[in-house]
């Protein structure tokens, strides 16, 4: 008997925990000074949100959080406010007087933690606060995204770097790639390109080397880059009518399915590589100076760089096109 009570006592801490482990929380985005009709767009881990269109609560709806989620508020024109909700401080204020550094989320100390090394003056303030959590995912992301903004030295970024347990430096690619980088030249016009090997979805190998003798446009991408789909089809009418001219699209994210389903959505279908992974990826990007997306580059024949733009309109492609190719 002694034994059965045990166990219906353990039965029910367990279905306790459960429970527990289940319950959702409430999530709620407020705006203070958007106005009725605010344009913006919200995103929580890899994912949009049905979000209000209108009025001054941009969501509100329970969702399961176990861990820190870092979400965006997104304006049209492309910039965003981050923040980081955690488990029992999920209410959101997105102010726009200080956007995008203005924005609280009461008793989150991993949003507390992303503003200081995001915005935070000082930066041996800063360096200290890393070098506290620098076993923490919140840290180390942030840290990777803002690394530049903060202007380290590069003996401040290896020294931090260093600190970083190796099974966690998978979370700062850009601040890894910035060091390897160090001291090489950025590719301009007039400079050779930098040969790189990637794979598709099908992880099928495409190499930039496999292009010589062929003009290439080098197309620097990315799934949720608005400017990138519009500048698709361009690109797909363009090489019908050139037979010497390929194309490689190098997205910057890892969001293979969503990319399809867009572009299902879309009916666009490009008839070039879409690659997605490569061993010195950041590398790539960084020596390329892909700050903003889409950004283009024509390649000539024996691998030389013609020209760089980022416009998408089909009528800068084809300046470029005209003008370099005969």
């Amino acid at each position: 008997m002694k034994t059965l009570k045990g166990l219906i006592i353990l039965l029910l801490i367990s279905f306790s925990f459960d429970s527990s482990a289940q319950q959702k929380s409430r999530f709620i985005v407020k705006l203070e000074g958007f106005g009725k009709k605010h344009n913006l767009r919200l995103t929580l881990g890899e994912y949009y949100m049905q979000q209000n269109k209108t009025g001054d609560i941009l969501y509100n709806n329970e969702i399961e959080i176990t861990e820190p989620l870092e979400g965006r508020v997104v304006k049209k024109n492309g910039h965003f406010s981050s923040f980081w909700i955690e488990p029992g401080a999920t209410e959101v204020t997105i102010y726009k007087k200080g956007y995008p550094s203005s924005t609280e989320v009461p008793g989150s100390e991993s949003h507390r933690l992303y503003t200081t090394i995001r915005y935070g003056k000082d930066n041996e303030e800063v360096k200290a606060l890393l070098l506290k959590n620098i076993d923490k995912p919140v840290a180390l992301t942030t840290f990777n995204k803002a690394y530049r903004l903060r202007d380290f030295a590069i003996e401040d970024l290896t020294g931090i770097y260093s600190a970083i347990h190796p099974d966690n430096r998978a979370l700062v690619p850009e601040v890894r790639a910035f060091i390897n980088n160090y001291g090489k030249s950025e590719i301009v016009e007039g400079s050779k390109i930098v040969d790189f090997t990637a794979t598709d979805k099908d992880g099928k190998s495409f190499s930039t080397q496999d292009y010589r003798g062929k003009y290439l446009i080098l197309d620097f991408s990315a799934t949720s880059c608005t400017g990138c789909w519009y500048a698709y089809p361009h690109m797909i009418e363009e090489i019908k009518e050139h037979e010497n001219l390929a194309v490689l699209t190098f997205n910057q994210d890892y969001n293979i399915d969503l990319w399809t389903s867009i572009a299902k959505r879309n009916e666009i279908s490009p008839t070039w590589p879409i690659l997605w992974k490569g061993n010195n990826k950041e590398e790539i990007f960084q020596l390329y100076n892909v700050n903003i997306l889409p950004k283009f580059f024509l390649i000539s024949p024996e691998g030389t760089i013609l020209d760089i733009w980022y416009n998408p309109a089909r009528g800068r492609l084809k300046s470029a096109i005209s003008k370099h190719i005969k």
